[in-house]
């Protein structure tokens, strides 16, 4: 009979030793932290790292979390596709997680069985916090509920009110009725809208396109649902909801699509068919970054100005670190931005 006891596995007391430093560097190191304000040299960074490794050292996640009643993940809860201005967001996330020992989940939630999985990351605390993407798919009294229960959150929202989590408000509607305004102020009366939903029926529950109707009724021009297309989930769908070649009986609408990519497809759809872009048909998108400022011709957008946001984030880390504060607005307005494909 073997009765040899099991080795015990290293500790960081023993990586400290071995690596010849304190257990709180080995632990900041190990973390993958990078917010102290004096930062470890790279030698002693890579001598702590050549400790671990030499001794076998595993960091045992499951048995910190329970230590420090937090799980070290962050979410972003999004509605599918992704958006340019997201992706950038995410970015951003990922580099402030790095800095404070964090690590990032990216958790899809439409309108179908995903919302109820992504609800039960959130209500069973999986995070410590999560940053929730526009037009997500569930109610804000759900997110009044998990603030209350500790979930740190920061909300993409131009009306919920701040329940205990925080709102980020971009104002989208004004800048979607500018778009518009803007295609009927230079002579455009057939207005199309390829949105995000189910292909053959209008995407009424979009914020967009709400603003899409109300700036047509604003200038009396009746709505006609043949435009309300859903195409803008992917570039494909967008390129075969394209414009008409010039030879079908009514003219090509002008577009105004809520989502980049599928505004890059459109102008490159209507290039191929032979028309001109902003002559024939002009073109809006949503997202403004680089991509829309480089194609030809430049794609007019509607977006922030700016990518920083880095006082979304840091509000999120805050809430985390400091446990229950109030509920703040934060204000990041969307514009138009005119450029030359309308």
């Amino acid at each position: 009979m073997n009765t040899a006891a099991t080795p015990k596995p290293p500790t960081q007391r023993d990586v400290a030793r071995h690596a010849g430093v304190s257990t709180a560097t080995v632990s900041y190191i190990l973390s993958g932290r990078r917010d102290r304000k004096n930062p470890v040299t790279d030698e002693t960074r890579e001598r702590v790292l050549s400790a671990a490794r030499s001794l076998g050292y595993q960091r045992n996640h499951a048995a910190r979390s329970l230590r420090r009643q937090r799980t070290e993940f962050v979410g972003v809860i999004y509605r599918p596709p992704s958006s340019p201005w997201g992706e950038r967001l995410i970015d951003q996330l990922h580099e402030a997680a790095v800095r404070h020992g964090y690590s990032v989940i990216t958790l899809p939630a439409g309108p179908d069985d995903r919302t109820r999985n992504v609800l039960r990351v959130l209500r069973e605390h999986y995070v410590d916090g999560a940053l929730v993407m526009p037009n997500y798919c569930f109610p804000s009294e759900e997110l009044a509920a998990l603030a209350r229960h500790g979930l740190g959150l920061v909300v993409f929202d131009d009306h919920a009110a701040p329940d205990g989590f925080d709102v980020v408000r971009q104002e989208q509607a004004p800048a979607c009725r500018a778009a518009v305004d803007h295609l009927v102020r230079t002579g455009r009366r057939r207005i199309a809208y390829f949105g995000h939903g189910e292909p053959g029926r209008p995407p009424e529950d979009d914020l967009r396109y709400g603003a899409y109707r109300a700036a047509l009724a604003a200038h009396d021009l009746p709505p006609d649902e043949t435009l309300a297309v859903a195409a803008a989930d992917s570039p494909s769908t967008a390129h075969q909801a394209a414009p008409p070649p010039p030879g079908r009986p009514h003219r090509p609408p002008r577009l105004f699509l809520p989502s980049l990519p599928a505004a890059l497809a459109a102008i490159w759809a209507a290039t191929r068919l032979g028309l001109r872009v902003p002559d024939d048909v002009a073109v809006i998108g949503v997202g403004n970054t680089d991509e829309g400022a480089v194609v030809s011709p430049a794609l007019t957008s509607v977006g922030t100005p700016s990518f920083d946001f880095t006082p979304v984030v840091d509000r999120l880390f805050e809430r985390i670190d400091q446990g229950s504060l109030p509920g703040t607005a934060l204000h990041q307005p969307w514009e138009l931005i005119q450029r030359r494909s309308a």
